[in-house]
């Protein structure tokens, strides 16, 4: 199942701005820069955005020499925080993922502050480290938060989360913002 995924990632051509692209080549590029052992990456999208960025992660995956596994989540009304987590433990076990990254496009499903602890929470206690673009990223438990600072992608980081899942965060980088 695996393969064919991959496969469906690395053929499929659905148009999608050049700014969204970039953008998520530039997250990736992030999380190799603090994680650059990491092979394995969890995507996790919402329905409106996931074929918009299926190219951009047949593109990581050709750049940075990495696995995405795309994780489309649909907008539930209902227990959004735990379905939200379920769907990331599972495809963390299920698929030997190494790190979560949450794609905070148009669904709101994505954008859930409560969900996204939930699952920082929930994969801190496996030592999966998990990224957002949420302004409560940091708060809520992530390693790091994606931030624009002028026309570059940088990334916050939680020195306090990095140090209980023992990831050791750039020194002098200035694309990292220990925090």
């Amino acid at each position: 199942m695996k393969k064919g995924i991959l496969l469906s990632i690395l053929i499929c051509t659905m148009g999608m701005s050049q700014s969204q692209k970039y953008d998520f080549l530039d997250q990736v590029g992030l999380i190799k820069g603090i994680l650059p052992n990491v092979e394995r990456i969890g995507v996790l999208i919402g329905p409106t955005d996931y074929d918009t960025l299926l190219e951009s992660m047949g593109a990581a995956q050709t750049q940075y020499g990495i696995t995405v596994i795309p994780i489309k989540l649909n907008n539930v009304k209902q227990k959004l925080p735990q379905y939200v987590k379920t769907a990331a433990v599972g495809v963390v076990k299920n698929h030997g993922i190494q790190v979560i990254m949450f794609v905070e496009g148009t669904d709101s499903v994505t954008k859930s502050p409560v969900g996204i602890k939930f699952t920082a929470s929930a994969l801190k206690k496996q030592k999966v480290p998990v990224f957002s673009p949420s302004d409560k990223a940091l708060k809520v438990g992530c390693l790091g938060q994606f931030i624009m600072e002028g026309e570059q992608w940088k990334m916050k980081v939680s020195n306090e989360i990095a140090g209980e899942i023992g990831v050791t965060v750039p020194s002098g980088d200035p694309n990292f913002l220990p925090e």
